[in-house]
Parts: C-alpha cells; sequence; structure tokens
C-alpha cells in the first residue's frame, strides 16, 4: 500500500497544525485501482497485514491468493481483508471490500 501525505487542519495553540484524525482520509493504491479510505481502515489493513506476515513465519510458507481472510465488523460497516501473495513481485497486497450495513 502506498500513501499520499495526511492531511492537517488547523486549530492548535499558537497557530500550529494538528491532525482531524476522524477527517482525515488517505488515498491508498490497493492491487490496480485507487480507493479512498479512513484512517481506521487503513490502521486495520496495516495490523492485519503484520499479523498476517507473522503468521507467515510460524508456518515457514507464503500466504497464497485467496487463502488468508479477516473479516472485521464496525458500527455500520463491515470491512473483508483479503491478503493475497503475487508471486511475480514477491509482495504480500490487501485487498478491501466494504459492505454498508442496513
Amino acid at each position: 500500500m502506498e500513501f499520499v501525505p495526511e492531511m492537517e487542519v488547523p486549530g492548535g495553540e499558537g497557530g500550529e497544525q494538528v491532525q482531524d484524525r476522524e477527517a482525515l482520509e488517505r488515498k491508498c493504491i490497493c492491487g490496480d485501482h485507487r480507493n479512498i479510505v479512513s484512517v481506521h481502515q487503513v490502521d486495520l489493513s496495516v495490523e492485519l497485514a503484520r499479523e498476517c506476515e507473522a503468521w507467515q513465519k510460524i508456518i515457514r510458507r507464503p500466504v497464497v491468493r485467496k487463502q488468508a481472510q479477516k473479516e472485521k465488523i464496525t458500527n455500520d460497516m463491515k470491512i473483508h481483508l483479503e491478503f493475497r501473495h503475487e508471486s511475480h513481485s514477491n509482495k504480500l497486497k490487501v485487498y478491501e471490500n466494504l459492505h454498508v450495513l442496513m
């Protein structure tokens, strides 16, 4: 995943810049398409990617496509993360599907 620089909003004491984590959005490149995801989703993606990398070290083999899947339900949104090991680049990539619960 690649991230563009974080956005900052004015409002701190003495005129310094502060981050509004609730309103902050980053652009993320997942595979070949560009998504805009919230900070909380990015944090979750990074955390789960690290967990998957640690698991690969334990089992001593890479996770193959669609083998590892995680699901997280937040207030009204289900975030489904799929980890894929791409052999041509030897990288673990995270793909996400967001579903709004009604």
